[in-house]
């Protein structure tokens, strides 16, 4: 059953739609407005409706190159 929830869990973070907070699109945006532009992050989660903590790892993802 605990096997069951994981995978479902996986899969559902991987359906993406047009309309999706987090398409690869918004964090490619999101991550380019805090290293490239300099935003502060609090003010691009603000912005965008995030947690500060997504905005964090997308836009250190973005710095490494991932």
């Amino acid at each position: 059953m605990e096997l069951l929830k994981v995978h479902f869990a996986k899969q559902e973070a991987l359906v993406s739609h047009a309309n999706a907070a987090l398409t690869p699109r918004a964090r490619l945006r999101v991550a380019q407005l805090v290293i490239d532009q300099k935003v502060p992050i609090p003010e691009v989660a603000a912005r965008f409706q995030y947690s500060y903590p997504t905005v964090k790892r997308w836009a250190g993802r973005y710095a490494a190159g991932e």
